[in-house]
């Protein structure tokens, strides 16, 4: 059987605004059940780091202007993946036994 893939990047925030609104966990698992729910299995969980200075740079500036209250933050992309027809369409999930 042939599988279909797709990412899903489920973005976070910081500062102290992102650490009061934003739960990483509830999050990633917000975003693989409504995927579940449609038929997609999560592959892994990729944790993401910033290997680019310039985004780290603006990053720390944006902390600053905003006296640390927010800056966005890393992104986890979630690969999924699904059954798929013959043709390359994913499954029906009546057809899944």
């Amino acid at each position: 059987m042939r599988k279909i893939n797709k990412v899903e990047r489920v973005a976070l925030f910081g500062g102290l605004i992102g650490s009061a609104v934003t739960n990483p966990r509830k999050a990633l698992e917000n975003a693989v059940q409504r995927q579940n729910r449609d038929g997609w299995n999560c592959h892994q969980v990729v944790p993401h780091e910033t290997r680019n200075i310039l985004v780290s740079l603006i990053q720390a500036a944006l902390l600053v202007i905003t006296l640390g209250m927010f800056t966005f933050s890393g992104a986890y992309p979630l690969p999924f993946e699904k059954t798929a027809d013959s043709r390359g369409n994913a499954e029906p999930e009546s057809s899944k036994q």
